[in-house]
């Protein structure tokens, strides 16, 4: 669902992964992209979108911009590989 599990924009593209139905409820992918959107780093935003949710709910976000990345989770999630260009 677009502004949930996904969103992207000017700002920033993002998607989360977790418990969706715990997602879907706080709107997550669009509440952190309009963080960043307004001006906040882009590792605060994912991290303030995480700390919405107990522990107990596990959720995790991937975001990316022309000037930053986050990948964070509030458990151990999937794995993943960052690629840089050199």
């Amino acid at each position: 669902m677009i502004g949930c599990g996904f969103y992207a924009g000017p700002a920033c593209a993002l998607a989360t992964t977790g418990i969706g139905e715990e997602i879907i409820k706080k709107v997550l992918a669009k509440t952190v992209y309009d963080m960043i959107f307004h001006g906040e780093d882009i590792k605060k935003a994912c991290r303030k979108g995480i700390n919405m949710f107990p522990p107990e709910i596990k959720v995790g976000i991937i975001t990316i911009s022309t000037t930053g990345y986050a990948v964070i989770s509030n458990t151990e999630m999937a794995n993943y590989v960052l690629v840089k260009e050199i």
